[in-house]
């Protein structure tokens, strides 16, 4: 399935992946709190479901601010294509 570029909904409007020619480049929540290295792990299967790619989540950063729009932040980076 081709992604629109900009940004996807990946668990709701709550959760979000940013596209860029065709590529996941940005995850984003309204979470408050980190990851664990298990949340972080699903959060990259769930992407790899969406668009068909393996991705690690790297330069994890917490925004300050208004909960209902800032959150967690993390650069997505492509590491080869989803079951291979």
């Amino acid at each position: 399935m081709a992604l629109k570029d900009g940004y996807n909904e990946l668990g709701g409007s709550t959760e979000l992946v940013k596209m860029l020619d065709g590529l996941p480049v940005q995850y984003s929540s309204l979470s408050q709190y980190l990851p664990t290295v298990e949340e972080e792990a699903d959060i990259a299967a769930r992407i790899a479901a969406l668009t068909g790619m393996r991705v690690r989540l790297e330069q994890w950063v917490l925004e300050e601010g208004d909960p209902r729009d800032s959150g967690r932040n993390a650069v997505v980076v492509v590491i080869g294509n989803a079951g291979k």
